[in-house]
Formats: C-alpha cells, structure tokens, sequence
C-alpha cells in the first residue's frame, strides 16, 4: 500500500470553474512530493478535469505534469454515455517523457495509448529481490477492446541494458495480439555490438 501524510487542499471558484491546489507527501519517508494544479469543470452531460501544470517528486526525480501548460490535459467523465477519457497526460523529468491517453466504458470497451521515451529502469520502480536493471527504456503500447477492434501492440527497447552490474547489450522486445481471445505473441532479442545473444518468441494464451 502507499502511504499518503499531510494532505491539504484549497479550492477557489471563479465563475462555474472550480480550481485546485492540492499537496500531500507519499510513503512513510515523504519521499515523495506532490503539487497538484488542477481545476473542476461541470455541466449537464460531462464532468472535467483539467491538469494544470503541478509537480512530483520521487526519490531524486521531479517530474512536471504538463510541462507546456495546454489545455489538452482533460479527463472527462460522459454522464449519459457514463464512459471516462483521458484527453491527453504527459509527464517530464529532463530528457524523460511519458506519455498517455485512453477510455473507458466498460470492461469490454476500453483503449490505452503509452509512450515512453528515454526513461531509466529505476525511475519506473520494477521491484526485484534478485536482479537489479540499468537502462534507458523507450515504448510504445496500445491496447484496443470494443466490438470492432481488440487489438495489442507492444513494442519497445532498452539501450544499454545492465542487469547486475553485467553489461548485456540492447534489449528488444515486441507483442501483438487479440485482446478478446487474450492470444498473444511475445518476442524478445538481445544483442550485443551488432550481434545476436538471445532470441526468443512464444505464445500466450
């Protein structure tokens, strides 16, 4: 579970606009920072959300939400069609990006869009007991589930990549599936100055 310390908020509403600033701490050692900007938008058919430009920090990264201050950062909430959108998020932490967007209306109607770009392995916090990883990650997934398309496609690599202080090369790995049947094909290469080190490729059903 993480561990939420010192919430405060304060709302201010100028015209039907509901604006937010919202700070708390994360996990037992605060160390994380969150300042939230964010303002409340509501109608008779859709409820929003818009981003405004706010902060995070973990561990040693501070990472900007909406870093170009747009106003693309919407979630929306449709009341009669009761379906949620993610307009666009991104987040940035010097040369580091993550991207997304998505909807959701039911669990068999749903899309996810993730890119991420040039973003170390520990800054995305894989836990291991037994393997510690290095490398700059770059992906790209979409996922699709609606009555005329159920579709994944994951791909992404990692320059670079140490895995216990051993230097193992560049990682590829890719996926495509069907995300009705829940069938996929997995592919993995590592390489090494050019060279091939390991192959893979499997099935999942």
């Amino acid at each position: 579970s993480y561990e939420i310390s010192e919430f405060n908020t304060l709302g201010v509403k100028i015209g039907d606009t509901l604006s937010f600033i919202t700070e708390f701490y994360g996990r037992k050692s605060k160390e994380g920072v969150f300042k939230l900007n964010y303002a409340l938008l509501m109608d008779e058919e859709k409820s929003k959300i818009l981003l405004k430009p706010s902060t995070i920090k973990l561990d040693r990264n501070v990472w900007t939400v909406n870093p170009l201050d747009d106003q693309k950062h919407l979630i929306s909430y449709d009341l009669v069609d009761k379906r949620i959108d993610l307009n666009f998020f991104e987040v940035q932490s010097a040369n580091e990006r993550i991207e997304i967007s998505g909807n959701y209306q039911s669990s068999e109607n749903f899309g996810l869009s993730l890119r991420i770009d040039k973003v170390s392995l520990e800054n995305l916090g894989i836990p291991s007991k037994d393997f510690d990883f290095e490398g700059a990650m770059n992906l790209n997934l979409n996922i699709k589930r609606s009555p005329t398309d159920n579709t994944l496609k994951f791909d992404g690599f990692v320059d670079d990549f140490v895995m216990n202080d051993v230097d193992m090369g560049s990682l590829r790995f890719f996926t495509s599936g069907n995300t009705q049947l829940n069938s996929y094909e997995v592919n993995l290469l590592l390489s090494e100055q050019g060279k091939s080190t390991l192959s893979a490729k499997g099935n999942i059903l």
